[in-house]
């Protein structure tokens, strides 16, 4: 009786495995947004590291979810900024603000909507 219930399982679980693999698209090579954070924080020239290590936080908080299956890694870095910004309550340099719909193909209400997936402590 007991093997019966666990073969049961084990094809739930098989089963399982695969729809996964077929909404990924069997493309299990996942982009992490390390990389644009880095490069935007550097083009930012913003003399508070507390935003850089804040948008960095949110970065790997993001890691625990499905962000990055959800978002590309442009998005999920400019998320982290502006979420960043706005804990610390910092207003990015005029000049950055060409530079960032430029660079991360954004638009202010994609920013906010994406804020929503980032997981945040509130105390």
């Amino acid at each position: 009786m007991k093997q019966g219930v666990y073969e049961q399982q084990k094809e739930l679980i098989l089963l399982a495995e695969r729809l996964v693999l077929a909404t990924l698209g069997f493309d299990l090579n996942v982009h992490l947004p390390y990389k644009p954070l880095v490069e935007a924080i550097k083009k930012l020239k913003v003399a508070q590291n507390a935003l850089a290590q804040f948008a960095w936080n949110f970065v790997n908080d993001g890691l625990r979810t499905s962000l990055c299956l959800q978002f590309k890694p442009h998005h999920i870095a400019a998320g982290a900024i502006f979420l960043a910004a706005k804990f610390q309550k910092v207003e990015l340099p005029s000049d950055w603000e060409k530079v960032w719909w430029q660079e991360f193909h954004v638009t202010p209400r994609q920013l906010e909507g994406w804020c929503l997936f980032f997981p945040i402590l509130v105390v």
